[in-house]
């Protein structure tokens, strides 16, 4: 029983004793800490990336790296400084000839980022490789055409006129691949639904990697007449070049279907249809779209039949 009660006895504190012990432990756990945090450490830590070039004669075609992973040695202090972003200075490369960069291996890497780790030791790298894409910026002036698939008309109603924009030629400056890939114009698609009259919007131009270029100017006037319309459908016979021995042309007559305004009187004996006939190899097969003359004025073509052309095997 004497056993119990010492044990009891040790046990029981007030609460300054209890203050005592706290300040103890705490003290004790300080010391323990700065002790530990003085010595080395190796970690893999990832710190800020940026690039520096001439961002006037240059672009980033696609996001460049924000951070790089490496594996350090070092105090205690200065890695916990380092891991948690504490007065971390972002890791900088400089590009002199950007554009002839795609990629850049750990090797290089190397003396470039231990020269900027102040009291921290690199000991490799874990990125292993850092691809970039980086153009010159380049300026072309291009065509601007409408187009009118996402327009839809009301039952009866119809374009009674082409797709004007104005206007009709741009100046796009960005990335040189970009640019490249644009080709020589540029597609709008306004869109508008169950259209019964003139449709008059000003427009900008949707592209693949739009947020890369500048276009100027950056809206467009696009106009396109819109009346009540009829459609036309009759059937053209195939007026026929010499045609081979060894040719097969299937039919001799195809469907065509136009729209014109409703109050326009039309007529439809001069529409003719004719096929230029090309070279085939032996067993080949094609479809050929016919050439139409005699067309109304203002009409819009809707469907025209191909003609199938084989040739013979031998």
């Amino acid at each position: 029983m004497n056993f119990f009660r010492a044990i009891s006895n040790l046990l029981r504190f007030d609460r300054t004793n209890w203050k005592v012990l706290a300040l103890c432990v705490l003290a004790a756990g300080t010391f323990w800490l700065f002790n530990a945090l003085n010595k080395n450490y190796a970690t893999t830590v990832r710190l800020p990336l940026r690039f520096e070039f001439d961002g006037s004669r240059f672009q980033a075609v696609e996001p460049l790296p924000s951070q790089i992973a490496i594996n350090i040695s070092g105090s205690g202090w200065r890695i916990i400084r380092n891991e948690y972003g504490i007065k971390v200075p972002d890791i900088t490369i400089s590009l002199e000839r950007p554009a002839d960069v795609r990629k850049m291996s750990a090797a290089s890497l190397l003396p470039v980022i231990a020269s900027q780790l102040e009291g921290l030791k690199l000991n490799y790298m874990v990125t292993d490789t850092l691809f970039i894409h980086i153009d010159p910026i380049t300026k072309r002036h291009v065509r601007v055409i409408g187009a009118t698939d996402r327009i839809s008309f009301r039952k009866g109603y119809g374009a009674t006129g082409e797709l004007q924009v104005t206007p009709d030629t741009a100046s796009i400056t960005g990335p040189a691949s970009i640019i490249a890939a644009l080709g020589d114009s540029i597609v709008l698609h306004p869109k508008a639904e169950s259209l019964a009259s003139t449709f008059a919007k000003d427009v900008s131009w949707s592209g693949p990697q739009e947020s890369l270029l500048s276009v100027f100017p950056s809206l467009f006037a696009v106009h396109l007449p819109v009346d009540k319309v009829e459609q036309i459908s009759i059937t053209v016979p195939l007026r026929l070049p010499r045609v081979p021995a060894d040719y097969q042309i299937a039919g001799d007559s195809i469907h065509v279907t136009w729209q014109v305004p409703a109050n326009q009187i039309t007529t439809t004996n001069q529409v003719q249809a004719r096929i230029e006939l090309p070279r085939l190899t032996s067993g080949e097969t094609r479809f050929v779209m016919p050439l139409l003359s005699g067309l109304p004025d203002g009409a819009m073509l809707i469907h025209l039949d191909s003609v199938q052309i084989s040739r013979n095997p031998k």
